[in-house]
């Protein structure tokens, strides 16, 4: 799961899984509101049970634990006070399309 910028990264690591011979798919979650009010059954569809889930936000990953679950694989900057060009932000705090494949690889197994 991924908002915003996030989403193309989720969709680069995608990709360099499914290389790997790894089913996966990108859900976008422009509005995490909009989607908390839809029913039941279509947030069963989009978010199945008993499948892995991660998410990705180049912030706080805290909101994210409702939806990957505990079990859950968020990845995120979970700390304040950085400042530096997004390029070197991104590759100090592993949101790289390289660093989020790894990450998803050891999660997936």
């Amino acid at each position: 799961l991924a908002t915003g910028s996030e989403v193309g990264l989720a969709v680069a690591a995608r990709a360099n899984l499914e290389k790997a011979g790894k089913k996966v798919r990108v859900v976008s979650a422009p509005c995490l509101d909009v989607f908390e009010e839809q029913d039941a059954a279509y947030i069963e569809k989009v978010l199945p049970k008993g499948v892995k889930k991660a998410s990705i936000e180049a912030g706080i990953t805290q909101p994210w634990h409702a939806w990957i679950g505990q079990d859950g694989l968020a990845i995120g900057i979970d700390r304040y006070g950085a400042s530096a060009p997004d390029k070197v932000l991104a590759q100090k705090f592993g949101l790289t399309a390289d660093a989020v494949t790894e990450k998803l690889t050891k999660f997936l197994g």
